[in-house]
């Protein structure tokens, strides 16, 4: 039995990889995406590991819709994810959570400070680390303790 490959089996053999290898590329970045935003001990968590000891009672739950287009304060908060290795632009056109905890240990140095994380189908996609005075300090997630 032989097989014989014409210009456009070819072609459709390449268009058929390159769909696996985007599939396959998808479905693992969406997997690397933490695991743990479904349940209030998740988040409180997900918060100790990044260096912040939070209230565990949430201060606030809001939701979120990430906008289709991005101003240039998306813009500028989504460049603060990206120093976290988190990057909001794959969820445009989504509605989101964000919960908001008071931080007990960790946070800014002499600031009163919360912990905000972005959850979508039960994931933490992003978030920050903010003073709650007006003219605060906001921090990726990454950037923790006595800043």
């Amino acid at each position: 039995m032989y097989l014989t490959l014409t210009r456009t089996r070819l072609v459709a053999v390449c268009a058929a990889l390159v769909l696996i290898v985007c599939i396959c590329g998808r479905f693992s970045a969406v997997s690397d995406l933490p695991k743990d935003g479904k349940t209030n001990e998740d988040r409180v968590n997900f918060a100790a590991s990044v260096g912040c000891k939070v209230d565990e009672t949430v201060l606030d739950i809001k939701n979120v819709y990430i906008p289709d287009e991005f101003s240039d304060v998306y813009e500028k908060y989504n460049l603060l994810q990206k120093q976290a290795g988190y990057d909001l632009s794959g969820y445009k056109g989504c509605s989101t959570k964000l919960y908001t905890y008071r931080v007990i240990e960790g946070g800014i140095a002499n600031k009163e400070t919360v912990i905000n994380l972005i959850v979508y189908r039960d994931r933490i996609i992003g978030g920050d680390i903010s003073a709650t005075a007006l003219d605060g300090k906001m921090l990726p997630l990454k950037n923790f303790g006595d800043s």
